[in-house]
């Protein structure tokens, strides 16, 4: 298949967090898939600029700590901690910092979307591959800048984008920096203060 053109595993690291991929692969992905002049449409995500600016609650309450509870045990569990000195969070997994396996060093994210799905099941075809539902919409957070934005996500079709929120209606507006969007089924818990 084409996967190993784009993607490669790390047999050191359990499946099915072993999947990686490259910037220089990515790029050979959008060329290949003729990609490189998507209409506007097909740029739904919005980042902070002079154009697009950041609504942040009025509350001077900060969001410190995350809690992702992904697992029967902890495990897979996720977790956050906010770092005010660099705007960002730093994540964790089963309670231990999750670092980069490139670089060695911890992960630090700028936007977090928790983006709530109805309960998993398992396909038929494939020894515990989980399937989720991807389509139509729930609710949706947003974690950015130590601060929360509730809101909703959507999906109308298999082809269309997910679509993110605010609570007026309006997309969300993303600070400069890496995104972890985390997919949470059902009624797991996801906990924050």
């Amino acid at each position: 298949g084409l996967g190993t053109t784009y993607f490669w595993r790390d047999h050191d690291i359990s499946r099915p967090h072993n999947l990686f991929t490259s910037g220089d692969r990515i790029a050979l992905g959008i060329k290949n898939f003729e990609l490189e002049n998507l209409p506007s449409d097909k740029i739904i995500w919005r980042f902070e600029n002079n154009k697009n600016k950041i609504s942040l609650p009025d509350s001077e309450e900060t969001v410190d700590n995350i809690y992702v509870d992904f697992s029967e045990g902890l495990k897979f569990d996720a977790s956050y901690k906010y770092d005010s000195a660099i705007e960002a969070y730093h994540r964790f997994m089963g309670g231990i910092e999750h670092k980069d396996s490139a670089t060695g060093k911890q992960i630090t994210v700028s936007n977090i979307i928790i983006q709530r799905v109805p309960q998993e099941g398992y396909y038929e075809s494939g020894y515990g591959r989980i399937k989720l539902n991807m389509l139509g919409q729930g609710e949706m957070l947003l974690f950015q800048k130590g601060k929360l934005i509730k809101g909703t996500w959507k999906k109308d079709n298999i082809n269309a984008q997910t679509q993110w929120l605010d609570q007026n209606g309006n997309p969300i507006v993303l600070v400069s920096g890496e995104t972890w969007i985390e997919i949470v089924p059902g009624t797991r818990v996801v906990s924050f203060e």
